[in-house]
């Protein structure tokens, strides 16, 4: 008897992309620098594309002179070694000035020293090695908490040793002497040859795990140049929203198609084509960016017509109400910005988790938190670490190292620097 064997067809749905839309998408994502980047390697393979900025119609189009109206965009983000130097010269304590502003420049971008004292001494000669690590001493209780740490295991310790929680000091001896046994798991070998509680050590490790271990990186390490992508005006209690450019000066190029060999007319059937489909991305690019700008403004109208704080906001609400996808929704505000009020904001600015029980925005929280600083005494300012503990009480769980990194967001110097 012969086995029968029967073939059962099945359906199997996939989902591809096509070239297309991998262009859609990838132009969405695109801030206006990059796509004015994109238009021009474009521009260069492509003969039926022109750019004329007189073509353009955007928001940009209206001012008398659009390099000055850039430069009036520029944002200055505090560098790491502006926020040193402003501290070194507010020190009370003596110090060696010019060996401190030296070594501020040294920093790397996650605010490491990687430069020995040897390599140090080479270009000031005039100090010990022990001026040296003196000044290094000192700098490494500036703020943010950690710089100025030659690897990993300093900087961890620098920010332990500034704190006075419960398993701090244990914190410590770990960090100091079974980072690979905790890189490794080896928890039960750690509190046999300690004799402390595993639950002891879990909670120090929790610990080590809250602190941070590139500080230096929410710092700029030069001016960023924004090219806007949104400008808002309010007239009459009305938003305006319009693109700071629609087109980019870019149109298709009126060659005669006729006056070709018939090999020559096929290639500019093809590159016309790929001309009309960029035209076409970047139409969808501006609708979608459009639309998104929209949805957000509706979400904080408290903010721009009131100018109070920021409302909790996500990406699915956005998402919900336009119904696009959240991926969608994040590739299109990535690296965008908007102009308000004479200023340069990134769109990523109003999604704002809610961070506390009574549904605290973090804006809100940077408010409380210049709130609590104005009504400070100031012959003896708060530490961020009394501001945490403070917020805390308040039923928001900020930490000491978010309280640093909002202050510096509002540009306000830390404890040592509004003493008087």
């Amino acid at each position: 008897m012969k086995a029968k064997q029967n073939l059962i067809p099945k359906v199997k749905q996939t989902q591809t992309i096509t070239t297309r839309q991998l262009q859609d998408l990838k132009i969405l994502e695109f801030s206006n620098y990059e796509l004015q980047q994109y238009i021009e390697n474009e521009l260069e393979s492509n003969p039926l594309l022109e750019q004329d900025f007189s073509y353009e119609d955007g928001y940009i189009s209206k001012c008398e002179c659009n390099f000055e109206l850039m430069l009036n965009y520029i944002v200055q983000e505090e560098s790491l070694q502006n926020v040193v130097q402003q501290q070194i010269h507010c020190y009370s304590k003596p110090i060696h000035i010019d060996l401190a502003d030296f070594l501020s420049n040294l920093l790397n971008d996650n605010g490491y020293l990687t430069y020995s004292n040897k390599e140090i001494q080479k270009y000031f000669p005039q100090y010990t090695i022990d001026d040296i690590e003196d000044t290094i001493n000192i700098l490494q209780t500036f703020e943010p908490c950690g710089i100025f740490a030659r690897n990993l295991q300093e900087c961890l310790l620098i920010q332990l040793t500034s704190m006075n929680q419960k398993h701090s000091t244990l914190a410590i001896l770990l960090v100091n002497d079974f980072l690979e046994d905790i890189a490794s798991n080896n928890l039960d070998k750690i509190a046999n040859y300690l004799h402390t509680d595993i639950n002891d050590i879990k909670d120090a490790i929790k610990l080590i795990k809250s602190l941070n271990p590139k500080p230096g990186s929410n710092y700029a390490s030069s001016s960023i140049y924004l090219y806007p992508d949104i400008y808002i005006s309010i007239e009459d209690h009305e938003i305006n929203i319009e693109l700071f450019r629609k087109n980019f000066g870019l149109r298709l190029n009126s060659l005669d198609f006729l006056s070709h060999y018939d090999e020559t007319k096929k290639y500019l059937k093809q590159e016309k084509t790929k001309a009309e489909h960029l035209l076409s991305s970047i139409q969808k690019r501006n609708s979608t960016l459009l639309h998104i700008t929209e949805s957000i403004i509706a979400h904080q109208l408290p903010f721009f017509i009131e100018g109070k704080a920021l409302n909790p906001l996500l990406l699915k609400d956005i998402a919900n109400d336009l119904h696009y996808s959240e991926s969608t929704i994040s590739r299109c505000i990535a690296n965008k910005s908007l102009i308000y009020n004479m200023q340069t904001i990134p769109l990523k600015y109003f999604f704002v988790k809610s961070i506390s029980k009574n549904s605290k925005s973090i804006n809100e929280v940077q408010e409380i938190l210049k709130e609590l600083i104005h009504s400070e005494d100031k012959k003896n300012p708060l530490s961020d670490q009394q501001l945490s503990e403070i917020l805390n009480q308040k039923e928001m769980k900020i930490s000491r190292r978010t309280v640093s990194k909002y202050r510096t967001i509002l540009h306000i110097p830390n404890a040592i620097q509004r003493k008087i």
